[in-house]
């Protein structure tokens, strides 16, 4: 199975020296969510001890990712929204792109609630 080609995502991971995302969008990309989920977590950790704000809000964008791989609306709307908080905190076109993409994963799931309230929390950060 081929890996999807994400030129500007591709490039924003390329110069990380964070090789858990580059895992986890592997992983996506060959339908792997157990997996993408496993490194999208150990990324955070990461993040998260280092006190990083930017690589937070793109593993948190990729573990929302794996669950909605997974058809997990909820897990992915609670991972969303922490990408949302963790983005509104840095000056990051990533962090941007990430929440993008975010938002095209789910149009799938329609019109549901969850999606809506992602949508339109999104519109804020992304119109600012």
């Amino acid at each position: 199975m081929a890996v999807p080609h994400r030129p500007r995502e591709r490039n924003c991971v390329r110069h990380s020296t964070f090789g858990r995302q580059d895992q986890t969008h592997t992983f996506q990309g060959l339908g792997d969510a157990t997996e993408s989920e496993r490194h999208a977590r150990l990324s955070i950790d990461h993040a998260r001890a280092q006190k990083r704000a930017r690589r937070g809000a793109m593993s948190h964008a990729a573990l929302a990712v794996s669950h909605l791989q997974r058809r997990d609306l909820e897990a992915a709307h609670a991972a969303g929204l922490r990408t949302l908080t963790l983005t509104s905190q840095v000056k990051s076109s990533c962090a941007i792109e990430a929440v993008q993409n975010l938002k095209q994963q789910m149009v799938p799931f329609g019109r549901h609630a969850l999606v809506a309230d992602f949508n339109d929390r999104a519109r804020e950060l992304l119109s600012a």
